[in-house]
């Protein structure tokens, strides 16, 4: 009687827990259904919940949610991004605050979000640079790109809100200044733009071969995005008359003729000023003849301060005292060298007042800025102060360059280690710093012919970029010329559901599926549609899950899928450290709820009576063997299949059954459920089946249930020989 025994040992529980493992050829690794592993050992993924606080008027879809501090306050809250509005809130139970500040932002099933930190040395401010656009790769829609410099209270009226991006139009004719792209990236202290859309003489090109910087840490005006354009010099030294001192604050110079916000992004230090706070203001905007200023919150720069003060009295017959104050303050920060800003007072009456500052740089960019003050005694009219402010210019640093069409589109973009690494569709390239102030960027292609292939279907992780290809296969890219094709075990799977079709309006349905690192249990997961065909409503459903420590993947099925009517994920988000929460990187994720998106973040709750649900669902896992040719002569019929398991209660369950036809359905009728107890154990159950090819499942299904598998062994005896 012939035997064939199958063997799955590397699943890294059971009896031996601790040991190695036997390793599988590659074409035996199980499937693994809504799995994770924990010190190895593969048990029922955590469920997740809908969180609370969610709605409250965010709009639909959610695209991204980020978790933003900002530079000025040290403040960190969570940002949210949907088809309707930008929103933001501190804590998981709290609610969400509209920012959006009347932009109009793009809605759509076929838009995504993506956003990146830059941090503007004269204001000392970190930005979030915030892109809509749609998933197309040639021919698709763009969108104004948005930025925020605050994000917690405002110290204006507009500092914590959405705004336009300025500043392109020191490169094109877009309306309005309007930078339009497919990705935005910080790379070196420079804002990059990627794929960009620009107009020249009334003609409007998509520059989807472009790659377009911004100065050095100068992003917010015109000639910063200017190739060779000159930082404008400011020089005032006339009369300020303050309209208000409300910030930002509005001031009217007499005798400027200034362009239209040139000076717009410029910080300048104003001291004794009448009705101004001593202190740093960043320039908003300006006219030809006005200032609006708003000021930097305290502890924009942490500062040193030593005080030394002697006071000298002389008595004779005319008493006569003199009284000589000197304050020095010394401040370090990242500057450009070079660069200067300058600002002095002066007050006519019995009394004067005089104040100056000066800022320094040296090569190294490292830049002191002193102040000194003094002061006689009197009465001091501040009825008549003059001020003088002046900037000295600053040559840009920006800058383009257009790769080889012949590689098709940029697609997309992410920094790895000290390199900024741009996916073509057939191409990848990397972007390197140079020593150059001509040239501060040389770009090198690295892999001819590997590209990516929908837009948000990358992302990094752990010193890699992980990301589905164009040549259908799932790689991790270590930078240089060095990848790995990780996806052999799945890929079969993964391309086979991957949906292929369109939504009637040439969009691909697939361009909706995105990557996002898992970084509570360091994984990385592909969330996508699955099906075929034109469909305008699909979205996300399936989640193929990769363990990059342990090279395992794993297969999630969310229960939106089921729910009526038909929701997906659309969006996600992690937020580390939520205030109510003792979860230190939280991952949400976000629907396409008609109304208001519904937030869900996982539930780490796994305790017997109420953990492992999707909301209210079961969550099925399972252990799927490949499939298994036992003879081509015989009906084989299956003797023994002995499992290790390991349940979290007395009740908890494993169901064991069986396919003939390459998984479509497993037999009911066959099918053997064995109960097992909270300790390891090996059990054995007996099938008789009849076919040539066959492939067994170990599963629970039950919600507030789950079970540990470890080593699985199958041995078959032949039955009656086919005539």
């Amino acid at each position: 009687m012939a035997t064939r025994d199958l063997f799955i040992g590397n699943l890294g529980g059971g009896l031996n827990k601790g040991m190695p493992r036997e390793a599988l050829p590659e074409g035996q690794v199980p499937n693994l259904g809504n799995m994770v592993f924990t010190d190895e050992v593969p048990q029922k993924r955590t469920g997740y919940k809908v969180h609370v606080g969610a709605g409250n008027g965010i709009g639909t879809p959610f695209y991204l949610g980020y978790h933003y501090q900002d530079g000025v306050s040290g403040d960190k809250t969570f940002w949210g991004f949907t088809g309707t509005q930008v929103s933001t809130k501190d804590t998981l139970a709290g609610d969400w605050t509209n920012k959006t500040n009347s932009q109009t932002v793009a809605s759509g099933l076929n838009v995504g979000v993506d956003v990146t930190e830059i941090t503007a040395l004269d204001s000392y401010r970190n930005h979030l640079i915030i892109n809509y656009s749609d998933n197309k790769t040639i021919n698709g829609t763009f969108y104004s790109v948005f930025h925020l410099e605050y994000a917690g209270a405002a110290l204006s009226s507009d500092s914590n809100l959405l705004r336009i991006l300025p500043g392109a139009a020191g490169y094109c004719d877009n309306a309005n200044g309007t930078h339009l792209c497919k990705k935005v990236v910080e790379f070196n202290d420079h804002l990059f733009l990627l794929h960009t859309q620009e107009k020249y003489d009334a003609i409007t090109y998509e520059m989807f071969q472009r790659v377009r910087w911004s100065d050095t840490a100068y992003f917010l005006a015109d000639w910063a995005w200017e190739p060779g354009g000159t930082r404008p010099a400011v020089s005032l030294d006339t009369g300020i008359a303050v309209v208000t001192d409300a910030s930002p604050s509005v001031v009217t110079v007499s005798g400027e003729t200034w362009t239209t916000n040139e000076l717009a992004g410029m910080v300048v230090y104003l001291y004794k000023l009448y009705n101004i706070n001593n202190g740093y203001y960043t320039i908003v905007s300006n006219t030809a003849d006005t200032l609006t200023l708003n000021q930097n919150a305290v502890g924009d720069i942490t500062a040193t301060e030593t005080a030394t003060q002697t006071q000298t009295q002389t008595a004779t017959q005319t008493q006569t005292q003199t009284q000589t104050q000197t304050q020095t303050q010394t401040q370090t920060a990242t500057g450009t060298p070079g660069s200067s800003v300058t600002a002095s007072a002066s007050a006519s009456a019995s009394a004067s007042a005089s104040a100056s500052a000066s800022t320094s740089a040296s090569a190294s960019g490292t830049a002191s800025v002193t102040f000194t003050a003094s002061a006689e005694s009197g009465t001091e009219d501040q009825t008549n102060v003059t001020a003088t402010i002046s900037y000295s210019t600053a040559t840009s640093t920006a800058g383009y360059q257009d790769l080889r069409s012949q590689y098709g589109s940029i697609v997309g973009g992410e920094v790895l280690n000290n390199n900024l690494i741009i996916y073509m569709e057939k191409a990848i390239y990397s972007c390197s710093h140079t020593d150059s102030s001509t040239a501060p960027f040389r770009f090198d292609i690295m892999l001819p012919g590997l590209g990516l292939l929908s837009p948000r279907l990358l992302v990094e992780a752990a010193g890699a970029h992980y990301f589905v290809a164009n040549n259908n296969t799932i790689q991790a890219y270590y930078g240089g010329r060095d990848h790995r094709n990780i996806g052999r075990e799945i890929e079969t799977d993964f391309f086979t559901n991957l949906h292929n079709g369109d939504d009637g309006a040439d969009f691909m349905v697939r361009d909706r599926g995105f990557a996002v690192h898992l970084s509570d249990i360091r994984a990385i997961a592909f969330i996508v549609p699955t099906g075929t065909g034109s469909d305008s409503t699909k979205v996300p459903d399936t989640v193929y899950v990769y363990f990059y420590d342990r090279h395992k993947w794993t297969k999630w099925s969310f229960g939106l899928a089921t729910q009526t009517p038909t929701k997906g994920m659309t969006g996600w988000g992690e937020w580390e450290r939520p205030g109510d929460s003792t979860a230190i990187s939280l991952p949400i994720f976000g629907d396409n709820t008609n109304t208001d998106a519904l937030l869900y973040n996982f539930d780490y709750d796994k305790t017997v009576a109420t953990g492992h649900k999707d909301v209210a669902a079961a969550i099925t896992q399972s252990i799927e063997t490949p499939d298994i040719i036992v003879d081509l002569q015989r009906v084989q019929k299956v003797a023994n299949i002995w499992f290790e398991a390991k349940g979290k209660s007395s009740s908890d369950t494993i169901t064991v059954s069986v396919s003939l036809d390459g998984g479509s359905t497993f037999s009911a009728i066959t099918a053997v459920v064995k109960t097992v107890t909270t300790t390891w154990a090996a059990y054995q159950v007996t099938i008789n089946i009849s076919g040539y090819m066959v492939r067994f499942k170990f599963a629970n299904a039950t919600a507030a249930h789950s079970v540990e598998l470890g080593g699985i062994k199958i041995t078959m005896e032949a039955g009656e020989e086919v005539r």
